[in-house]
């Protein structure tokens, strides 16, 4: 379906690959129900994860409740385009912004020099929305 186009997987998975990794408190112990559906979606579509390749296994979280915390947000990308990726960060709402949601915003940041072409342009999958 997808075979002609860059896949990126991209959101709030509700789970961690690595509990050691990803999350610090009781959720550190948790198992998580997902994590092997998410792995072979990773796995068939030959992606990497942004934070990993740009931080290793520095943690930082992207949800917190008390003391857990745990880096459920992610940006997963094609293997293909790991020399684009400049740099992955959490970010944290400023003070005078109302919080939207409870999770902290992903930024990644890809470079891609003008003459970068693929085989078709990109198109949306309008039945995910």
């Amino acid at each position: 379906m997808f075979d002609s186009y860059p896949t990126f997987l991209v959101g709030d998975f509700n789970c961690v690959e690595d509990t050691d990794r990803d999350a610090r408190g009781r959720r550190q112990s948790r198992q998580y129900s997902g994590v092997s559906a998410l792995r072979k979606l990773i796995h068939n579509f030959k992606l990497r994860n942004a934070w990993v390749d740009t931080h290793g296994n520095d943690f930082v979280a992207t949800w917190q409740r008390g003391p857990n915390m745990t880096r459920l947000d992610r940006f997963y990308f094609p293997e293909v385009l790991a020399t684009h990726v400049l740099s992955c960060e959490v970010l944290h709402f400023p003070p005078d912004v109302p919080c939207i949601t409870d999770h902290f915003p992903v930024s990644v940041k890809l470079f891609f020099e003008q003459s970068t072409t693929f085989r078709n342009h990109w198109k949306m999958d309008t039945t995910l929305v």
